[in-house]
């Protein structure tokens, strides 16, 4: 669970992953089609891969 926790802290501190609302996290919930393309896109922009 700790490699869980450290991975969702350095997504959210690069701006890859920001919860749902203002500072609520899911961790047990679906994650959707669209949560899951806003992470990838935001990947690819942090890896500058895409504009």
């Amino acid at each position: 669970m700790s490699e869980a926790r450290s991975g969702i802290a350095a997504g959210i501190q690069v701006g890859i992953v920001s919860g749902r609302g203002d500072k609520e996290l899911a961790p047990k919930a679906f994650i959707t089609r669209a949560e899951a393309t806003v992470i990838v896109k935001k990947l690819l922009r942090n890896s500058e891969l895409i504009e």
